[in-house]
């Protein structure tokens, strides 16, 4: 007879050993984060400086609900409607997650409803580039002058990885 897997009061999940008959606490298994390989796939419809408003229309990924926040020394990781990469599992129905964190950086935030991705982060960091993007129209990429219209993040990354921009 085998007991279900039952919360423990700090947020652990409790594995049950048949042969021992009790319980044994064990860090939470997140689902892996398909947020974290957006960005190459996003494209901004909208940016100043440390904000950036994409569509991603990627499918089925597009097809999920997602949001991780850290504002200064709290961290929370929102997952809904989402299909997860794990085997065995067919829909994440409703996943979330908070704690308190050291202080790192004092805003980040990145969160998809559905197509619509949505960046924030200050400072600007890696994920979050400085961008000057107006109705699809980028116009600046990390404080250097750029114009591409309605391109993906990951083409614009790339040639300004290889110096394509106006200096």
């Amino acid at each position: 007879m085998s007991a279900p897997p039952v919360t423990h009061p700090k947020m652990q999940a409790i594995i049950y050993d048949q042969t021992q008959g009790r319980g044994a606490p064990l860090p939470i298994q997140r689902e892996p984060s398909r947020n974290e390989t957006l960005l190459e796939n996003i494209r901004p419809c909208f940016g100043i400086e440390c904000c950036i408003i994409s569509l991603f229309c990627k499918f089925p990924d597009c097809i999920s609900m997602e949001s991780q926040n850290t504002a200064c020394c709290t961290k929370n990781e929102l997952a809904c409607c989402q299909v997860p990469n794990t085997p065995g599992k067919c829909l994440v129905c409703f996943n979330v997650n908070c704690e308190l964190v050291n202080f790192e950086i004092c805003l980040k935030s990145r969160s998809q409803l559905f197509c619509l991705d949505t960046r924030i982060s200050f400072p600007p960091s890696d994920e979050v580039p400085c961008i000057c993007n107006v109705v699809g129209l980028t116009l600046m990429y990390r404080n250097k002058c750029y114009c591409r219209f309605c391109d993906r993040l990951g083409n614009i990354e790339n040639d300004y990885a290889h110096q394509n921009v106006i200096r």
